[in-house]
């Protein structure tokens, strides 16, 4: 290729003129691209890095001799020899200088080369004069380059690393890009290169394996490539086709959490059932190669594992670094315009996007969702497109493998209209990039391609949607990310949490007496700005934060070190970033809460009660909890083996009632301070009123903290309580953008792995699945095979024995009135219920996916049976069910005679017990005749209430929201 059909892929940007400098004794063999306008003098290979990072210096002499140079290009003749990278690295940078710019256009209008003497700069920078040969390029626009879509498992075809187009190297110069060295506030820092070694052990014998089975394929599949049709049978004579055994296998694996080994194992068993030969897919290559056709497109994006220079492809070594460790690393991004057609093409999508429209709220003036927030408000607003939809944006690092610190990053897409219940479904899930390394991400490296994919959705993509003829126009936003404390400093490009200035939301500096960074209690301490934080970034930038090891003057960056992408994602970068409970309050505050209380290391001091550590553990496994949370109590003592969810359960439904005798009263007081406030951010329904009272709690609490305390315990988590209720204000309530959804999709992707190698490439193999699989069950024909992968997308596989209106269900058999329950047909005389009806007694029911048991019912550690539910005129009340009662006609032949369900309830008056949800039962005022039941409507039934024992008193606690129930 010449040097003229080289220069018609770039584009000359006056901006960013790169030049090509070789040595005139390598006769061009060995070229280097070097940016004029920003890359610096250092042509001795010993001169100090450091040093030439500040050295802003141009040789006058190369200016002078590119300019004259210029003028006489007509009598040079274009070159044709290869244009390649050079180890040797050399650098020129100029400030945008029109004399360079103008000799670099007329370069690049010839492809010529001109010899040019570098010589000594009058201050600084060249040591030695070379002979050189320079002509110029601009920089490559790549904007009208498609990005190379990776066709797996072929993946020796992967190529190329997205770079950024024209238009975003205007907006996201060389700052953004800087190499990021290890925060020492970043705890999590570790240094990988060793074990990156160390990971490839079983490299080679998987990859032999891989091959077996890939020839295995082969063979079988025979010279005509194994194609089968959708509709072949999976043997002569069998009930179900190819496609519908698939389909079949893939809800199975999913359902169970098959990892890609148990899937593996999984096709090997099936196939010894099945007669010989047949058309079955028995290994996971020729099942995932059955699915080429729904596999999600992705681009593949190579860069140094030293420096994070972007390279072109696997094999591309950085020739910036000297590290004998680097290689090249790669992630993965996945376009979001596939994902959204294949969800607008299923038959209920749109409907389910009317949610917004459709839902009934409590309080027409509160704060119910995330779209009651101020910010979804603002997008809103300004969101001219009434197809518009918003995404909630997460990231968190996954640690795959014990022995070393490889982890994956996704980053996922919700989409906010879809009903809560249903924006977490891996159908309704967008994944738009996936890093997988034993290196944290560069934020902005990784979140480039990602701000390429959203940036044209803000104007509208075409997008075809089930049972429209033409196109729609489809707009989408980002209002709200949500990620843990380092997530949140990393993709801030800021300092870390156990940093000064590490508050995301506030200017709040924190101190360092010791090791740790503490946060003492603060009035009125300025809220984070765009303003400001133009500031912050033109000053770190100024003086090259990101490369400070120690800050001296903290306060010219407030924790700021540099320019991060996501603030050109938001429309409104700090007010768009949300608190995550689950992390922050639950096993962040909640969690410190309790080691200071029962750990030993704190026994001797005064907030310590670790001599009540026994009754405390013994009251936690004494409790039966309800079917709506999971997991039963453990004891304090297995404190570190607590789950989140654990801990947000004891905050919430135990902590009020099992410490209030055990806390002194001074504590005591304090920490219901914290549940008061939290409880009420984490409702169904939030008032005005309800944002200040928390508000006030919560500022209280850590007011009080220090005093009772120490202020050495004053950490980022309890920082952050100050800043709940505003956060809730503009996002909506907490469990709307709670981290713990994303944490369970983390789970459903390391569940796809199955080796140690190519570890992101292998869930991407696998990515269809998960978001293409209730489409491909949707389009199986009516039969057997259809109706197993509909069962299989229950959670609960229990038996149902009526159905009597969507969402209402009752379980389990049906048993007739006798002798123990002849009490049941008495109190339903006052119902107006003759001896000619049929009256059956069943003990549970479903009711909007939440399980309601009846006292009869006595199997297993857990109790359903307490509720809330209204009478007849319609007074809200507390009550055990007693049974649930079907009464029916005895009609031997098909009538349209009408069948009536009714619950039991006995009534139990409760009194307020310090927090708005949790009652103490009033055992003065308990009627306990027999007759003291009400019969209840099923339909009339609310929720299902903890009843809890603590020292001879019972308390019913109401859940605070039905979006969290497990």
């Amino acid at each position: 290729m010449s040097a003229e059909d080289e220069f018609q892929d770039y584009k000359l940007s006056s901006r960013d003129t790169r030049v090509i400098v070789a040595n005139a004794e390598n006769d061009l063999q060995d070229v280097e691209y070097m940016d004029v306008d920003e890359v610096e003098w250092d042509l001795n290979a010993e001169y100090d890095d450091a040093k030439a990072r500040e050295m802003e210096c141009v040789s006058e002499d190369a200016v002078q001799s590119v300019k004259s140079r210029a003028k006489s290009l007509d009598s040079i003749p274009g070159s044709s020899a290869s244009l390649r990278k050079i180890h040797d690295v050399h650098m020129i940078q100029s400030h945008e200088n029109p004399e360079i710019i103008a000799a670099s256009k007329s370069l690049e209008q010839k492809g010529a080369q001109l010899e040019l003497e570098v010589g000594e700069p009058q201050t600084g920078g060249i040591k030695k004069s070379k002979t050189t040969q320079i002509c110029v390029v601009p920089d490559p626009d790549l904007s009208e380059k498609n990005d190379h879509l990776l066709d797996f498992p072929q993946i020796d075809h992967t190529t190329v690393s997205l770079e950024p187009t024209l238009e975003s190297e205007d907006l996201f110069t060389s700052e953004y890009f800087w190499n990021y060295v290890a925060d020492p506030d970043d705890e999590q820092t570790s240094s990988p290169f060793v074990e990156y070694i160390s990971t490839s052990g079983d490299a080679e014998v998987e990859e032999e394996e891989e091959k077996e089975e890939f020839h295995e394929d082969q063979a079988e599949e025979g010279p005509q490539g194994g194609n089968i049709s959708d509709n072949d049978l999976l043997y002569p004579g069998a009930s179900i086709s190819v496609m519908e055994s698939v389909t079949s296998v893939l809800s199975f694996a999913q359902s169970e959490h098959l990892s890609g080994v148990g899937l593996s194992r999984l096709l090997a068993l099936i196939n010894l059932h099945l007669p010989q030969p047949n058309n079955f897919l028995k290994t996971n290559h020729r099942l995932f190669k059955t699915l080429e056709g729904v596999d999600e497109p992705v681009h593949v994006h190579h860069f140094c594992s030293v420096c994070y220079k972007v390279c072109q492809t696997s094999t591309d070594l950085c020739d910036t670094c000297t590290d004998e460790n680097r290689h090249v690393e790669y992630f993965l991004t996945f376009p979001v315009v596939p994902q959204l057609q294949k969800m607008y093409k299923r038959s209920d999508f749109m409907q389910n996007l009317q949610y917004k429209k459709t839902r009934v709220k409590k309080n027409p003036n509160n704060i119910e969702d995330i779209f009651d927030g101020e910010m979804y408000k603002e997008a809103e607003n300004l969101m001219t497109n009434p197809n518009g939809i918003t995404f909630t944006f997460n990231t968190d690092g996954v640690q795959i493998f014990k022995s070393n610190t490889y982890s994956l990053w996704p980053v996922y897409l919700v989409i906010n209209e879809l009903p809560p219940e249903k924006r977490f479904l891996s159908e309704n899930l967008i994944i738009v990039g996936l890093w997988g390394s034993l290196l944290k991400p560069h934020p902005n490296l990784y979140l480039l391609p990602i701000y390429k994919e959203l940036a044209p959705l803000k104007t509208g993509v075409a997008i075809q949607v089930y049972g429209e003829d033409e196109p729609l126009q489809i707009s989408a936003k980002v209002t709200c990310a949500t990620c843990d404390a380092p997530a949140t400093a990393l993709f801030m490009n800021m300092k870390y949490h156990s940093g000064f200035y590490s508050c995301p939301v506030c200017l709040s500096k924190g101190e360092k007496p010791g090791d740790a960074t503490i946060f003492p209690y603060e009035e009125n301490v300025p809220l984070r700005s765009l303003e400001q934080y133009k500031e912050n970034v033109r000053l770190a930038v100024r003086d090259k934060v990101i490369f400070m090891k120690t800050i001296r003057n903290p306060e010219l960056y407030h924790g700021i070190k540099g320019p991060t992408i996501l603030s050109h994602i938001f429309d409104n970068f700090f007010s768009s970033i949300a608190i995550d409970g689950m992390h922050s309050l639950y096993i962040g505050q909640m969690k410190q809460m309790l080691r200071l209380w029962f750990d030993e290391d704190f026994k001797k001091a005064k907030f310590s009660v670790h001599d009540k550590l026994a009754i405390v553990t013994q009251r936690l496994l004494d409790l039966e909890p309800p079917h709506f949370l999971q997991r039963l109590p453990q004891a304090l003592q297995k404190l570190v083996h607590w789950k989140a969810s654990e801990f947000r359960s004891f905050l919430f439904n135990l902590s009020i009632i099992l410490l209030h005798d055990v806390l002194k009263p001074e504590y005591f007081n304090h920490f219901s301070l914290f549940v008061q406030g939290v409880s009420l951010l984490n409702s169904s329904s939030i008032s005005e009123d309800d944002l200040l009272l928390s508000d006030n709690y919560l500022k209280q609490f850590v007011k009080d903290f220090e005093q009772l305390y120490e202020v050495d315990h004053m950490s980022h988590n309890l920082h952050m309580c100050l800043h709940l209720a505003h956060c809730v204000r503009l996002h909506g309530p907490l469990w709307a953008f709670s981290c713990f959804q994303f944490e369970d999709i983390n789970g459903r992707l390391t569940n796809m792995i199955h080796g140690t190698r190519h570890v992101s490439l292998q869930i991407y193999s696998n990515l269809s699945v998960i978001t293409q699989l209730p489409l491909m069950v949707n389009n199986l024909n009516e039969g057997i095979a259809k109706e197993y992968c509909v069962n299989m997308k229950k959670k609960s596989r229990i038996n149902i024995s009526d159905v009597i209106s969507p969402g209402l269900y009752c379980v389990g058999s049906f048993a007739p009135v006798n002798v123990e329950s002849a009490w049941v047909v008495d109190i339903l005389k006052n119902r107006a219920v003759s001896s000619s009806q049929n009256v059956q007694l069943f003990q549970r029911l479903i009711k909007n996916g939440l399980l309601f048991m009846s006292a009869l019912y006595k199997k297993g550690k857990r109790n359903s049976s307490y509720c809330k539910y209204k009478t007849i005129d319609g007074i809200l009340k507390y009550g055990n069910i007693k049974s649930f009662i079907k009464v029916s006609c005895k009609c031997t032949s098909h009538c349209s005679c009408h069948t009536e369900y009714l619950a039991l309830v006995k009534p139990i008056p409760v009194q307020s017990f310090n927090v708005r949800h949790v009652f103490e039962c009033d055992a003065i005022n308990v009627v306990n005749t027999g007759f003291n039941i009400d019969i209840v409507c099923l339909q009339d039934l609310d929720t299902v209430m903890f009843m809890i024992k603590c020292a001879g008193k019972k308390y019913l606690v109401e859940p605070l929201n039905k979006f969290e129930m497990e």
